[in-house]
């Protein structure tokens, strides 16, 4: 297996876009930027928008919606200064009929104007509040990632949007369950509160 390389330490949101854009490795953008809001992209045709943005007003917990574009719109002025969502990732995997068929570096080539792009808030920002908080889960001191899983709750459905819910899953010491809840809850633009285990 091909090891990535790692994104640099910076602090800056917009350094770290400028370092993304037109690198020539896929990067991942975990852990950097610490205490800034990390979000991922969903980009879908506009045929589409409609019944995703409704699917994430009714699952908002898992989509935590942070903000839309208009359709062909790839800056965000409302969100930072010199944004550029064809070229300011890490990389870019493609889906076509649901099934993953590419990975690249920028959409440069493969921009359509009808393009709608949702902005979700991440559940990697809650690594860095937890970890304030002096309950950081292990898997942060070794550069790791939380585990995902797909749990066997059900989503509410939007037009073509349907599925169990997936959920990522840090590991902590019992006594502290009750303040990573409470901490959890007040940051629902990062997923708040965790899945009940019974539901999940």
């Amino acid at each position: 297996m091909t090891e990535l390389p790692a994104v640099p330490q910076i602090a800056s949101p917009g350094e770290l876009r400028l370092a993304l854009r037109g690198t020539a490795h896929p990067r991942p953008t975990f852990g950097a930027a610490p205490g800034y809001l990390q979000c991922n992209l969903l980009i879908l045709p506009h045929g589409l928008a409609r019944d995703f943005s409704a699917f994430c007003a009714a699952n908002a917990q898992a989509c935590p919606l942070i903000y839309q574009t208009s359709p062909g719109q790839w800056d965000m002025p409302e969100l930072g200064d010199d944004i550029d969502l064809r070229t300011d990732l890490g990389s870019y995997r493609v889906f076509r009929d649901g099934q993953a068929v590419a990975d690249l570096l920028d959409l440069d080539g493969t921009w359509q104007g009808d393009f709608v792009a949702f902005v979700l808030g991440s559940s990697h920002g809650l690594d860095t509040m937890l970890a304030a908080a002096g309950i950081a889960p292990p898997y942060l001191a070794r550069g790791e990632t939380p585990a995902h899983y797909i749990t066997g709750v059900e989503a509410e459905t939007s037009g073509t949007f349907r599925g169990p819910l997936g959920v990522t899953m840090r590991p902590f010491r019992a006594e502290d369950a009750d303040r990573v809840r409470a901490l959890c809850a007040a940051y629902p633009h990062l997923h708040g509160a965790p899945l009940p285990a019974a539901d999940a």
